[in-house]
């Protein structure tokens, strides 16, 4: 059984999402370090925008464990139907 502490190797799925959103979070952080002058609010939005970073990507955990789980209990239900 694994636990939200748990590291979990992301899978094909999991990886282009990550990649796909990077995309857009680079292109953020690259406005805000060309754009705005240093700042407490400047230094405050680079924190909260590193603080999303995490939690995309425990999103994108949760979502890869909901599709395995999804999986097994397909699988669970071919195997009673089966009989194997």
């Amino acid at each position: 059984m694994t636990t939200k502490l748990d590291y979990i190797p992301w899978d094909e799925i999991s990886e282009k999402n990550q990649q796909e959103l990077k995309v857009h979070f680079k292109t953020i952080e690259n406005i805000m370090e060309t754009k705005l002058h240093y700042s407490r609010e400047k230094s405050l939005a680079a924190t909260k925008l590193e603080e999303c970073w995490m939690w995309i990507g425990k999103a994108i955990k949760v979502d890869q464990e909901e599709r395995a789980d999804l999986k097994k209990k397909e699988f669970d239900e071919i195997y009673k139907k089966t009989g194997m």
